[in-house]
C-alpha cells in the first residue's frame, strides 16, 4: 500500500524522536560513569531485621556480583569495603549499588545516610526510573583511599516483589562526569517538552532541530561535543515565560504503612526515604518535602533517633512540611465516627507536642472514597483545606472538578484540591505538567495547581532527577511555570480564588475499589469490636473518676487501632502477612483491654452488673451459654443493673410460623429462608419473593479492592440447608440452621423476639472456598427511589435507581451500621455489626457478608468468622433516629462490672436526636469531654444536665482546642457535632 506524504512524515518524525530518546537514554547515559574499582561485600541474611548494634554478632559471608543473597522480605546486613588506588580527594567518588531491593547505607554510629532502590521494578516507568543507586562516598574515604560502610537491605522492590531473584547486581565505585550528567538532564527535560507541545508551533520545530543536532554531537562525539551541546541548549533556554499557569511542586514519598509488605518493612522504608530527603535538602536550595502521617515520624524517632533530630531541624527551618491532620491516612468509610476524630486528635497533638507546629490541610491522596461528613470533621478539627488524588481513579464517570468547595451533609464547606496530574508519584517532567494544564478543569478560575512528585512506597521519594527537572522548567518555553513550594502556602494562595470555585455537595464516592467495604472480614470485626469496647471503657472511667489512672494505656491502644485503620489495612487490600500480624495484634489489644476492664472495674467480683453506655433507656436480651438461658436487662442511661427476667430453654418447636408483636413470620423448613412476613395490622406482605435472607454465593473474579460490576450477571448458588432445629425460650425463638457450600459451612442462629419484632441473624462461618462472595438478600415490597445510609455522625441518601451512569456506577455502597428504605407507609432497615457493603437496587436490600479473594492477600477470608445483622420492619415510616438507636443496640458493648462499683451517671440529655460518640477524660483531673452530635437533618435544641453541684462548660473543636464558654442549653444544626468540655 502506498503511503501518503503526511503518513510518511509522521513515521519519519517518530523515527527521529526515537533516535533522540535512544541517544540520551542509552548512548549518553552509558558514558557518564567511569568505573574506579569494585566493592568488596560481606554480609549475613536473616528473616527479620537485626538492629545495627547487633551486626558484629553474626558471621558474614562473601558475595560477588550475580550472587543471590535473599528471598522475598529477607533482611541483610552487608559490610562494603575497598581501596581506591591513586585516590584523589578532589574527585567526586560515588558508590554505585543495586542489591535487587531496597537498602540504606549507614555510618558507624548506626544512622542511615542514604537510601537505595533497585533499578528493576514493577513501578510504572512512565513515571520515571525507580532506581536510586548512587551515593557520594567521598566524605567516608580515608586518606589512603580505603573505605568501609554498612548497608542494610530488604529483598523486595517498592511493590513487594522479588526483583532479579534477590541478586547482587551492581557494587562499584565510579566517577560521574558532571557535565555529561547536566547534559543528560537538559535533554531529558527538553525531550519531554517536545513530545508535549503543539507540533505546529515555532518552538516545536526549533526544539526538534536542536535535539537532533545535539544527538548527532553525542553519537559522533564531535569535537568538544559536551560543552558545545550545553551551549546550544543554553541558547534555547529563556529567562521569562508568558505562561499564566503556575504549579507548586512539593516533594512527596507516598508511604502505605502496610500493603504489599509488612508493617515492619515500612519502618525501615521510612528511614530510607527520610535520608534521601535530607540529602536533597542539603544539596538543593529551595527543595521542600512534605510528610503527612505522624505514625511514620514516631517510628523514625524510635528507630533512628539521630536521623529524627536532623528531621526536626529541617521541620523548624521549613524545608520539611508537616501535612495532614490525622495519625495515619485512614480509610474514611469503614472506621467509626469517633475513630476519625481520634485520627485528628492524635495526629495534631503529635505535631504540636513534638514540633510546636499546626497544619492547615488534611492530606489523603490515596483513600478509597470520602464520607459525606468529612468536611465538618476537617473544619471542626482546626483544618481549612483538603487534598486528594483518588477520585481521579473513577472507572465510569470522570469527576467534574480539580479545585472546588466541598460541601458536606451538614452544610460545612472545605476548600479542596485534586492535583490535575492525577498521581501522587509525579515525575515532575514537562510532559506531566503540560498534561496537568490541559486537564485542569478550573484553569480559568484559579490558574494554580499542586504537584506531589517523587516515587512513593519505598521508592525513596524524589530523587536528584526530579529536582533537576524542576530547576529547568522555568527556562523552557511553552510549558507551565513551576516552583518549589509547601502545600500550606499553596492552599493559602488557592483561597484567594475560593469564591470563584464551584461547589460540590455530598460524599466523594469512588467508582472503584468497592470490594474494600467487605474484604478481610475479621479485621473489620475486630475494628468494630475495639471501637465499641474503647467507647464503653472510656465512659466508665469518667463515670467512676478513674480516667487519669488509665489514660496512657487507653492512648496506646487507641493509636494501634488507628494504625490498622490505614487505607490498605482495614479495607482489605494488603498481603496475607499483614492480616496474619494484624489479627494477632488485635487479639493482644483485646486481651489488654479486658485486663484493664478487670483492673478498673473489679470484674472478678462474683456479683456483677451489666453497664449501659448509651444515653437512653435500654431493654437488651443476652444469651448465657453456660446455662442455656436468656436474661433480659432493663437499664437506665449510663447506669448498671441486674436482670430480673430470665427465659430458660422450654422446648423444641416443629412449627415454622411465628407470631410477633406486629407480624406473622414464616420460615421454610427446606431452605431456612424467610418465606413470608405479613403485617398483622393490614395483611401487607413485606417480601416480594419467598426468599428473605437468601444466602447466595457468587463467583468473585475481583481482588481485594474490586468487585467486578457484572457479578450479578451470573446465577448464584444458594447455600444448601443441611440441618434445622427450632428452640423456644419464652418469647424468644431460636432457629438453628446449618448451611453448606462446597467445603464451607455456615452455622446460623436466627433470633426472633416475639415481644418486639426483632429478627437477628447470627453467623458462625467456616469458609474454605476461594474466589467466592457470600451475600444475603431481602426482596422487599417497598418501592422507593432512594435509600438512606448510616455514615459517621449522620446519614446520607443515595439512589436505588440505575437511571444515570452515576447511579449505575454505585452498585455497591458503604454504610456504617444500617441502610433504610420506605414508601408512603411502610419501611425496612438492615442493621449490621461489622459489615459495610450494601446493594440496594432492583427491589433488594442486600449485604455483602464475605469475599474470599486471593490477591493481594492470599487465602482472603479463608477462615472462621462471626458477625450479626438484623432485619427491622415497620408498618410506619420511622424516624431515622429510631433506626440509629436500633443499630446502636445491636452494636454497643454492654460490659459487666462489679455491683459495688460506684458509677455516677453524670450526664443526661432531653432530646433523643442528640447522642454521643465519646465521653473521655481530659489532660487534667476534674475535667472531661463529651462529644455530642445531632443525628437528624433538622435543628435540635437539647438540655445537657450535669450531675454535679459545681461545674463549668466550654465548647471546643474536635481536637479539644479553642474553648468557648457555654451553658447547658445547646442548639445543634443538622448533623452538627459539638465537643463539650466539662470542668468540675
Amino acid at each position: 500500500m502506498e503511503l501518503k506524504t503526511n503518513e510518511f512524515n509522521t513515521q519519519f518524525d517518530s523515527i527521529q524522536k526515537n533516535f533522540i530518546k535512544h541517544t540520551y537514554e542509552k548512548v549518553l547515559l552509558d558514558r557518564i560513569d567511569t568505573k574506579v574499582t569494585n566493592v568488596k561485600i560481606e554480609g549475613f541474611v536473616t528473616k527479620e531485621p537485626v538492629p545495627f548494634h547487633d551486626v558484629l554478632n553474626y558471621e558474614r559471608k562473601k558475595y560477588n556480583i550475580g550472587d543471590k543473597w535473599g528471598d522475598l522480605f529477607d533482611c541483610g546486613w552487608f559490610l562494603i569495603s575497598g581501596k581506591i588506588n591513586n585516590f584523589d580527594p578532589n574527585l567526586n567518588y560515588e558508590l554505585k549499588l543495586d542489591l535487587s531491593g531496597e537498602a540504606a547505607v549507614f555510618n558507624n554510629e548506626g544512622t542511615p545516610l542514604k537510601g537505595f532502590t533497585n533499578g528493576s521494578s514493577a513501578f510504572d516507568f512512565n513515571l520515571g526510573y525507580p532506581g536510586k543507586i548512587y551515593f557520594d562516598i567521598l566524605p567516608y574515604i580515608h586518606k589512603d583511599g580505603g573505605f568501609q560502610l554498612w548497608v542494610e537491605a530488604g529483598a523486595n522492590d517498592l511493590f513487594g516483589n522479588l526483583s532479579e531473584d534477590g541478586r547482587v547486581m551492581i557494587s562499584e565505585i565510579v566517577l560521574r562526569n558532571q557535565s555529561m550528567l547536566k547534559l543528560y538532564y537538559d535533554i531529558e527535560s527538553l525531550y519531554s517538552t517536545l513530545i508535549s507541545i503543539d507540533t505546529s508551533t515555532k518552538v516545536y520545530h526549533q526544539l526538534y532541530q536542536l535535539l537532533l543536532d545535539v544527538s548527532y554531537n553525542i553519537v559522533y562525539e564531535n569535537p568538544n561535543w559536551v560543552d558545545y551541546s550545553l551551549d546550544m541548549i543554553n541558547s534555547f533556554y529563556v529567562d521569562n515565560k508568558s505562561s499564566k499557569f503556575t504549579i507548586t511542586a512539593i516533594g512527596h514519598a507516598h508511604m502505605d504503612l502496610a500493603w504489599l509488605w509488612p508493617i515492619r518493612e515500612t519502618r525501615r522504608k521510612v528511614g530510607r526515604f527520610i535520608t534521601n530527603m535530607i540529602y536533597l535538602i542539603e544539596k538543593y536550595d529551595g527543595f521542600v518535602f512534605g510528610i503527612s502521617q505522624p505514625q511514620q515520624i514516631q517510628w523514625l524517632k524510635e528507630d533512628y533517633p539521630k536521623l529524627f533530630d536532623q528531621f526536626k531541624i529541617y521541620v523548624e527551618k521549613g524545608r520539611i512540611e508537616l501535612q495532614g491532620g490525622m495519625w495515619v491516612e485512614p480509610d474514611t468509610n469503614v472506621p467509626g465516627e469517633e475513630s476519625l476524630v481520634r485520627q485528628m486528635f492524635y495526629g495534631q497533638k503529635y505535631y504540636e507536642e513534638e514540633f510546636n507546629k499546626k497544619v492547615n490541610n488534611l492530606w489523603l491522596p490515596d483513600v478509597f472514597g470520602y464520607n459525606g461528613n468529612l468536611p465538618q470533621i476537617i473544619k471542626k478539627s482546626g483544618l481549612d483545606y483538603f487534598m486528594t488524588i483518588k477520585i481521579s481513579w473513577n472507572l465510569i464517570n470522570e469527576f467534574p472538578h480539580h479545585s472546588f468547595n466541598w460541601e458536606g451533609i451538614d452544610g460545612t464547606r472545605v476548600l479542596t484540591h485534586m492535583p490535575p496530574e492525577g498521581t501522587y508519584n509525579s515525575p515532575a517532567s514537562p510532559r506531566f505538567f503540560m498534561d496537568a494544564q490541559r486537564k485542569y478543569k478550573e484553569l480559568d478560575k484559579a490558574p494554580i495547581a499542586l504537584s506531589a512528585y517523587g516515587i512513593g512506597n519505598g521508592g525513596g521519594g524524589p530523587g536528584v532527577e526530579h529536582v533537576e527537572r524542576i530547576l529547568r522548567q522555568n527556562h523552557i518555553p511553552e510549558i507551565p511555570n513551576v516552583e518549589f513550594g509547601r502545600s500550606d502556602y499553596f492552599f493559602d494562595k488557592l483561597k484567594n480564588y475560593e469564591d470563584k470555585l464551584p461547589i460540590y455537595k455530598g460524599e466523594l464516592y469512588l467508582e472503584n475499589h468497592q470490594g474494600t467495604y467487605t474484604s478481610q472480614s475479621n479485621v473489620k470485626q475486630f475494628n468494630r469490636s475495639l471501637e465499641q469496647k474503647l467507647k464503653a471503657f472510656e465512659t466508665l472511667l469518667v463515670l467512676t473518676n478513674q480516667y487519669q489512672d488509665y489514660f496512657k494505656e487507653v492512648d496506646t491502644i487507641w493509636k494501634e487501632v488507628l494504625l490498622y485503620q490505614f487505607h490498605d489495612i482495614l479495607p482489605g487490600s494488603s498481603i496475607k502477612r499483614v492480616y496474619d500480624e494484624a489479627l494477632a495484634r488485635y487479639e493482644v489489644l483485646e486481651n489488654k483491654l479486658a485486663k484493664l476492664f478487670e483492673k478498673a472495674l473489679s470484674q472478678k467480683d462474683v456479683k456483677l452488673q451489666r453497664f449501659n453506655p448509651l444515653l437512653e433507656n435500654v431493654t437488651k436480651v443476652f444469651k448465657n451459654e453456660d446455662n442455656d438461658t436468656y436474661k433480659v436487662y432493663e437499664l437506665s442511661p449510663l447506669s448498671a443493673g441486674t436482670s430480673n427476667t430470665m427465659y430458660p430453654f422450654e422446648k423444641t418447636l416443629t412449627s415454622h410460623v411465628f407470631e410477633t408483636k406486629s407480624f406473622m413470620i414464616t420460615l421454610s423448613p427446606d431452605t431456612g429462608q424467610l418465606t413470608s412476613i405479613k403485617s398483622k395490622a393490614d395483611g401487607f406482605e413485606f417480601l416480594t419473593k419467598p426468599h428473605g435472607n437468601k444466602l447466595s454465593v457468587y463467583k468473585d473474579l475481583g481482588d481485594g479492592w474490586n468487585i467486578e460490576p457484572h457479578y450479578r450477571k451470573q446465577v448464584p448458588t444458594t447455600m444448601a440447608l443441611q440441618k434445622q432445629e427450632i428452640k423456644k425460650y419464652g418469647p424468644i425463638i431460636e432457629v438453628h440452621n446449618v448451611y453448606t457450600f462446597k467445603q464451607s459451612t455456615l452455622k446460623e442462629i436466627v433470633q426472633i423476639n416475639t415481644n418486639n419484632d426483632d429478627i437477628v441473624f447470627n453467623h458462625d462461618l467456616d469458609w474454605k472456598d476461594l474466589k467466592h462472595m457470600l451475600r444475603t438478600s431481602f426482596p422487599l415490597n417497598i418501592e422507593s427511589d432512594d435509600a438512606w445510609f448510616d455514615i459517621q455522625f449522620g446519614h446520607i441518601k443515595r439512589s436505588r435507581l440505575e437511571d444515570t451512569s452515576i447511579h449505575k456506577a454505585q452498585f455497591e455502597m458503604p454504610g456504617q451500621q444500617w441502610v433504610y428504605i420506605h414508601n408512603k407507609n411502610k419501611s425496612a432497615a438492615l442493621l449490621t455489626r461489622g459489615k459495610y457493603g450494601y446493594y440496594v437496587k432492583n427491589g433488594m436490600l442486600d449485604i455483602n457478608l464475605l469475599r474470599s479473594t486471593n490477591s493481594p492477600g492470599e487465602q482472603g477470608d479463608i477462615d472462621i468468622t462471626k458477625y450479626a445483622y438484623s432485619l427491622y420492619l415497620s408498618d410506619n415510616v420511622e424516624d431515622l433516629t429510631t433506626i440509629d438507636q436500633k443499630a446502636m443496640l445491636l452494636n454497643t458493648e454492654f460490659p459487666m462490672v462489679s455491683s459495688d462499683l460506684k458509677i455516677n451517671d453524670l450526664i443526661k440529655l432531653d432530646n433523643k436526636h442528640i447522642t454521643y460518640s465519646s465521653i473521655k477524660g481530659g489532660a487534667n483531673a476534674g475535667e472531661f469531654y463529651i462529644r455530642l452530635y445531632n443525628r437528624s437533618e433538622e435543628t435540635q435544641d437539647a438540655n445537657l444536665k450535669i450531675k454535679s453541684d459545681n461545674f463549668k462548660l466550654y465548647e471546643t473543636n474536635l481536637i479539644e482546642k479553642n474553648p468557648v464558654k457555654t451553658n447547658t442549653n445547646l442548639t445543634f444544626k443538622k448533623f452538627e457535632i459539638k465537643t463539650i468540655k466539662v470542668v468540675l
